[in-house]
C-alpha cells in the first residue's frame, strides 16, 4: 500500500482506500470490511481482546467478481498478517492464504495458488498485470480517455440518471 498506493488492476481488481475518521464510504475499506465480517464463521469469532464481537479481518481490495480480499489481523505485527478471500461463488467462502499482499497478488497472476481464490478468473495466471493509480484512472477517465485501452472511452460524457 505504501509503494503503489489506491488504484486498480486490469479492470478486474481495486485495490480499496482508507476511509476518512469518521466517514463510512461504501467504496472503501470500511464498507467492504463491514461486508466481509457480516459473513465471518461465527465459530472463528475472538472470544478476548479489544473487541471481541469483530470478526479479525479488515479488507484492502474486491474484485470484478465481487469478492472481498481481507487481511487477517492476527498478531501485532502487519507485516506478518495473511490474506483471506471472502468468495461470492458460495462455495469455499473463506480461504487463508499465508502470505502478505503483494506475494498474494503475484501469485494469483503467476497462477502458483492451489486453486484461483476469486469467483471470477480474469486475473488468474495471466502474468503481467497493470497497475493504474486511482488519480490516474479519474484523470484519464475525465479525459475521455478508457484507462485499461488507451482507446477514446465509449461512455464518455453520457449522463447516467
Amino acid at each position: 500500500m505504501s509503494a503503489y498506493g489506491v488504484g486498480g488492476i486490469s479492470d478486474a481488481f481495486e485495490v480499496i482506500h482508507p476511509d476518512e475518521f469518521g466517514v463510512r464510504d461504501s467504496g472503501g475499506m470500511a464498507g467492504e470490511t463491514a461486508n466481509a465480517r457480516a459473513v465471518w464463521p461465527a465459530e472463528f469469532m475472538p472470544t478476548e481482546g479489544p473487541s471481541p464481537a469483530k470478526s479479525p479481518v479488515i479488507a484492502w481490495g474486491v474484485t470484478v467478481g465481487s469478492d472481498v480480499v481481507c487481511w487477517l489481523t492476527r498478531g501485532e505485527n502487519p507485516d506478518q498478517w495473511p490474506v483471506v478471500v471472502v468468495s461470492r461463488d458460495g462455495f469455499s467462502r473463506w480461504t487463508s492464504y499465508e502470505c502478505g499482499m503483494a506475494e498474494f497478488l503475484r501469485r494469483v497472476f503467476s497462477g502458483e495458488l492451489e486453486a484461483c481464490p476469486f469467483s471470477d478468473a480474469t486475473l488468474w495466471g495471466t502474468g503481467v498485470q497493470k497497475f493504474v493509480h486511482w488519480k490516474e484512472e479519474l484523470r484519464l477517465l475525465e479525459s475521455g480517455v478508457d484507462p485499461w485501452t488507451g482507446e477514446p472511452d465509449p461512455l464518455a460524457g453520457i449522463g447516467f440518471d
